[in-house]
């Protein structure tokens, strides 16, 4: 090999390894790829007329998605489509049920310490009722807070596809 090749090979490599490179991420950030990775998951269907359809992904090709949602399966043609968006984690419900009986049980104990507190520091015994509605109050704002948070954190939607 002579310094004539090498200098060719070497100015004619980047430019290959790019071009593939290139090429392979166009074709796994477009359409297709979405359909791939959606397929089988929750997704959220924003249409170009501005209505929305989300559920389940059954099945997609170049022409068009089948989804099944609670009134049954609809397809919806890719032309349609303004964007696609696929739920990430775990259930929203599940994720406030969580929060819920968490917040709850920290407001359970600390409306029993208040309690506790309020008896030991020398309350008198006519309070009861006003110690029992503190305490319900504050079980009731923890399962609140907790439930805010849990739907929070949990099951949040990506876009995976736009339209051009």
């Amino acid at each position: 090999m002579n310094l004539t090749h090498a200098l060719r090979i070497t100015l004619i490599l980047p430019f290959l390894v790019y071009s593939t490179v290139g090429a392979q991420d166009f074709e796994t950030s477009g359409w297709s790829a979405a359909v791939r990775k959606a397929t089988g998951k929750v997704v959220q269907i924003r249409l170009s007329g501005g209505n929305r359809i989300e559920g389940n992904l059954l099945q997609g090709d170049q022409s068009e998605l089948v989804v099944r949602h609670r009134r049954g399966e609809t397809a919806v043609a890719r032309s349609d489509v303004r964007e696609m968006r696929m739920r990430v984690g775990r259930s929203r419900h599940r994720g406030m049920l969580r929060g819920g009986l968490i917040g709850g049980a920290v407001g359970a104990v600390l409306a029993t310490a208040g309690t506790l507190v309020a008896r030991l520091g020398g309350g008198e015994g006519g309070n009861d009722r006003k110690l029992v509605a503190i305490g319900l109050g504050t079980v009731v704002a923890g399962v609140g807070i907790g439930v805010a948070i849990g739907s929070a954190v949990t099951g949040h939607y990506e876009t995976i596809y736009e339209a051009p």
